[in-house]
């Protein structure tokens, strides 16, 4: 692996995520083309396909560790801390996304992957408790919701159909609509 700022290579990592959100069984090659470096390149940077699928897992791991302490979602309202986490997601969706499709078909679940789910689920469920949330809608539901809007709100910035500056609001206003308890 060669040395990189940590910078670079995050920004590497997420443009590989990008690469491989539109073509998931790219070869080393192609991933190559998509992100701008030459085969070779990319393999200096990586041992090994695995090895960079691994590497683009553990930092979807972190950066959604980061983002959700980020969130303080104890403090305030649902509303209010859903709108943090929204805005602390939204710019590393994709690599949460990665990492929650390669739980699914991979297992690559770890307790820091569990950690992660549960303690978002535990605390969608806190909030039902107290009346912020519908009390009809499993509480995995909300949180797949979340999830889904953000994913198709990163999809939709790659794609020029939505402003990034939009976005956390447009997807607030969507998921606050449909989980709020009225």
């Amino acid at each position: 692996m060669t040395a990189t700022k940590p910078r670079q290579r995050e920004e590497l990592l997420l443009r590989l995520v990008n690469a491989l959100a539109d073509q998931p069984r790219a070869t080393m090659g192609q991933l190559a083309i998509q992100v701008g470096l030459s085969r070779a390149t990319l393999c200096r940077c990586f041992a090994s396909r695995e090895a960079m699928m691994l590497e683009i897992f553990q930092e979807g791991v972190n950066c959604a560790e980061l983002a959700i302490e980020r969130a303080r979602l104890q403090d305030g309202s649902a509303d209010q801390a859903i709108m943090r986490l929204i805005q602390e997601l939204l710019p590393i969706v994709e690599h949460y996304v990665y990492v929650e499709r390669q739980i699914q078909v991979e297992d690559y679940s770890n307790p820091r992957t569990e950690a992660l789910r549960l303690g978002l689920i535990d605390q969608f469920q806190q909030w039902q408790e107290r009346g912020q949330l519908r009390l009809d809608v499993p509480t995995m539901w909300l949180c797949e919701s979340l999830f889904t809007l953000l994913n198709k709100a990163a999809t939709s910035i790659r794609m020029g159909r939505l402003a990034r500056h939009d976005a956390a609001a447009n997807v607030f206003a969507v998921l606050w609509g449909g989980i709020a308890h009225s």
